[in-house]
């Protein structure tokens, strides 16, 4: 075990170099791929050492996972670059004068959301020009296909395994609550649509259009600091917030979405996010700061394994904690200030999105299972993603959607951890809630439960709040904000 520690904490220097260099990448800031690629060289001989000297048996299967990638690193950070580049060169339109590319796309609609042609001709030329992602993204599949092949594994089943379930729980719960929400997400879907964007509901109109429209009404009751109104909140619950790099600027070369950086597990965690709209604005940096709480928490003596290694339905668990607590109508009225029928009506707007995102995120994750289980092509992929958007969503969605969006595309697998997070969350939720009161963010020692599962990372007792029921999650979207 110690030679395990000791090749372990060389990796580490390794990823944090490679890390350091994605977050800049995504700030905006120069970086160089010249280190990111040293790094990924370095990453891949120590990956391999690693291998050689220690059977599959004799390693956590978290580190024997993520080794048969890291010994192929440098190939990946090739591929993730370029892609990178691609989506901000390559899948671009013009637009009266506007450069529209997968990086600024959501700030281009919300800015003209009611000129329904206009984001119309956006999300046309986008698809059209998506075609040049499609050869790099089968390059980059094909190497996982190859690698997990070569130990009679696929990444759909390293994921089940990580994740603590069979694969066919994970179908009946994407499915089954994709099917579910369908019926009134389309009813609600077009009320919306005809009451703020003055049309029905159409394929263009996605996800993130949404989230930057639905809150309009109540957009102008979040525009004040975040960090000033929630970071208190958080230090009261005994988070140490300091530790955090919080990066709220607008620039150019910023990545669009709010994202999460655990440069180096717990002492270097950073969040990036820009302004877009209020209270998705709002949402999204409570959502990644719950993430930079996790990561900024995790006890530093653990190894690496449990501190970087965490699987993403785990991981998720924290952030959607964070973001579900600020928009709970009790907390906006008792900690932000909020005016009570401001907050129960952003609540009950937030109900439709998690709708958006069941039947959504149904069609991306039975796409990337289906993806593996069956070993799809490219082309077959497209079509799957637009028969399953006909399905859960009852939109005609482009097949090649799926290869523009950040998370279906950029990850092997990746997109129903956000489902099984939303689930365990609410199972978590009630445990605070039976231990600590409705109100359990205004008990520190409810902290102090948090923070005890924050702490062994990837070795996490989830089983100590979590037997994936679906039935609390389920209850949250469908009941009135006033009931709850």
């Amino acid at each position: 075990m110690d030679r395990l520690l000791e090749l372990t904490e060389l990796l580490e220097k390794q990823v944090v170099i490679l890390e350091g260099e994605r977050a800049n990448q995504y700030s905006g800031f120069s970086y160089s791929e010249e280190s990111m690629d040293k790094a990924s060289r370095e990453i891949e001989k120590i990956s391999n050492q690693i291998l050689a000297e220690f059977p599959p048996e004799s390693q956590p299967s978290s580190l024997f996972f993520a080794l048969i990638t890291m010994a192929n690193q440098s190939r990946y950070t090739e591929l993730e670059n370029e892609i990178y580049r691609l989506r901000n060169e390559a899948v671009k339109v013009e637009i009266d004068g506007e450069t529209v590319n997968l990086s600024n796309w959501r700030r281009f609609n919300a800015q003209h959301l009611l000129d329904k042609e206009k984001r119309k001709r956006a999300f046309d030329g986008l698809m059209e020009k998506a075609r040049a992602l499609t050869p790099i993204l089968d390059e980059r599949f094909a190497l996982s296909r190859k690698l997990f092949a070569a130990y009679n594994l696929d990444p759909l089943k390293t994921y089940i395994v990580e994740e603590r379930l069979s694969l066919l729980k994970l179908k009946e719960l994407v499915e089954g609550l994709a099917l579910k929400a369908k019926p009134l997400f389309l009813e609600l879907g077009d009320r919306y649509a005809r009451e703020i964007l003055g049309k029905p509901l159409e394929y263009y109109d996605d996800m993130y259009v949404f989230r930057s429209f639905i809150f309009e009404p109540v957009d102008p009751y979040f525009k004040f600091n975040f960090e000033e109104k929630l970071l208190p909140i958080y230090h009261r619950l005994g988070f140490q917030t300091e530790r955090i790099l919080i990066d709220g600027e607008a620039r150019p070369g910023k990545h669009a979405s709010p994202v999460c950086f655990a440069v180096q597990v717990p002492s270097d965690v950073r969040v990036l996010y820009q302004p877009t709209s209020p209270v998705s604005d709002y949402m999204s940096f409570s959502h990644e700061m719950g993430h930079a709480l996790h990561f900024s928490h995790i006890d530093q003596n653990r190894p690496f394994w449990d501190r970087y290694l965490i699987a993403n339905g785990i991981a998720e668990v924290f952030s959607t904690l964070f973001e579900s607590l600020s928009i709970t109508p009790e907390f906006l009225v008792e900690e932000i200030g909020v005016q009570r029928d401001v907050a129960l009506e952003l609540y009950r707007r937030n109900q439709f999105m998690q709708l958006y995102f069941l039947v959504f995120y149904g069609v991306n994750s039975m796409l990337k299972i289906k993806f593996w289980e069956e070993r799809l092509t490219m082309e077959r992929a497209d079509q799957v993603y637009a028969e399953y958007a006909e399905k859960y969503m009852g939109l005609p969605l482009p097949g090649i959607y799926w290869e523009t969006h950040h998370v279906a595309s950029m990850f092997d697998m990746y997109t129903p951890s956000y489902l099984l997070a939303q689930i365990r969350m609410e199972e978590m939720v009630l445990k605070l809630e039976e231990q600590f009161g409705k109100k359990w963010w205004k008990n520190s020692t409810s902290g102090a439960y948090i923070k005890g599962h924050i702490l062994p990372g990837g070795a996490i007792d989830l089983e100590s709040f979590s037997q994936l029921n679906e039935g609390p999650f389920w209850r949250k979207i469908v009941t009135p904000p006033e009931e709850l």
